[in-house]
């Protein structure tokens, strides 16, 4: 069995990154999530050129029930260490749960974690930013929900040029989704003073 060369019995904190990786790559996410459950090094182990950790596989790869087994696995005492490592292009897992589209996975992760919400990637856009440039309704007002019940802070929802989130909307001509987001912030584009239109 691949986990058996993966973790030493006698030493749970070993992991082969280059196992690990194979393991993923063949599609067997279960023994990941056991090995994942097992060892914090495996938790951390960026196995990609693109510094992929084993999460942000199964997020890119769509798989919902892996990522929640995943998340659910981490202890509570390492979910800010492992969950805010960021890829190669300065993405979380959340970042590419929500380029990706994906509610559930963005309440797993966000639930979890919920500052990663505000988490800048190298483009300074955050998750919840990335939501609606891409118009991901969904996990846009997935992430909103979480956000609120934590902060009345508004600056995840702009980028560092100064655009807005309903700038970003118009743009990707997502036009549906300004009304939402005009009845949603019409508080916080009004009270930043730049123009939205």
């Amino acid at each position: 069995m691949a986990s058996e060369k993966v973790m030493n019995e006698e030493k749970p904190e070993e992991v082969d990154h280059d196992q690990l990786f194979e393991i993923a790559m063949k599609g067997h996410w279960d023994e990941v999530v056991e090995v994942y459950k097992k060892s914090s090094k495996a938790r951390m182990a960026k196995l990609t050129k693109s510094e992929d950790t084993a999460l942000h596989l199964a997020v890119s790869d769509g798989l919902t029930d892996i990522v929640v087994k995943l998340v659910d696995s981490i202890p509570a005492n390492e979910a800010s260490k492992i969950l805010e490592i960021k890829n190669g292009g300065g993405n979380t897992p959340l970042h590419i749960a929500a380029i990706v589209g994906n509610e559930d996975m963005c309440v797993c992760i966000a639930l979890k974690q919920s500052n990663l919400i505000i988490a800048r990637n190298a483009e300074s856009k955050t998750p919840l930013f990335l939501a609606a440039h891409l118009g991901k309704q969904g996990p846009f007002l997935c992430l909103h929900e979480v956000w609120k019940k934590e902060s009345v802070d508004y600056t995840p929802c702009r980028k560092s040029n100064g655009d807005t989130i309903l700038h970003t909307a118009i743009d990707g001509e997502y036009f549906s989704k300004c009304c939402i987001l005009l009845q949603i912030f019409f508080f916080f584009f009004w009270w930043w003073g730049r123009p939205v239109f």
